[in-house]
Order: C-alpha cells, then sequence, then structure tokens
C-alpha cells in the first residue's frame, strides 16, 4: 500500500489522474462496480461522495489517495477529496 499526495489533474469513470508536488503524473486504475471510494471532510467525519458528486470534483483540487501498488500499476482504494496527505503544520 502506498499514499498519494497531490492535485487532481483529471477523474473519469476508470482513472484518477493526480500531480504530485514534485511534478510526477501518477494515474491510479479505479477499481471496478464503484469499489474505490472518494471520502471529503464534514464536520468531525468523512463522508462517501455520490459517482455524480465524484465526477463533478473539478481539477486542481488536493486529494490523498490510499493505493495498491503491484508491477507499477496504482489501483485507488480511498481518495480523500480537499486535502493533502502527511503531517499538517
Amino acid at each position: 500500500m502506498v499514499w498519494i499526495s497531490g492535485q487532481l489533474q483529471h477523474l473519469g469513470t476508470r482513472e484518477v489522474t493526480v500531480i504530485e508536488p514534485a511534478g510526477a503524473r501518477l494515474v491510479l486504475r479505479r477499481l471496478a462496480e464503484g469499489a474505490t471510494r472518494f471520502l471529503r471532510r464534514s464536520g468531525g467525519s468523512w463522508t462517501r461522495l455520490g459517482e455524480g458528486e465524484v465526477l463533478g470534483i473539478g481539477g486542481g483540487v488536493p486529494v490523498c489517495a490510499e493505493a495498491l501498488r503491484d508491477r507499477g500499476v496504482y489501483l485507488a482504494i480511498r481518495v480523500f477529496v480537499g486535502v493533502a496527505c502527511g503531517p499538517r503544520g
């Protein structure tokens, strides 16, 4: 498992493209049947977004993705929208 932090470049029905802070572009595949979960902070907890909400997320939004990596292929498990990974100052 790996954590990927950056800005959303593109979000489609099959993949998520993230630009990392150093400029690297990573393409994460979405799991079938809506199994990749997208979450947004709501008050003191995380709320799961519906597919319509997910497809409405624009580029440039910060994301933190939990993914599996297998032979150079990244599979997105959970994508936290509106936040970056790592410690906060």
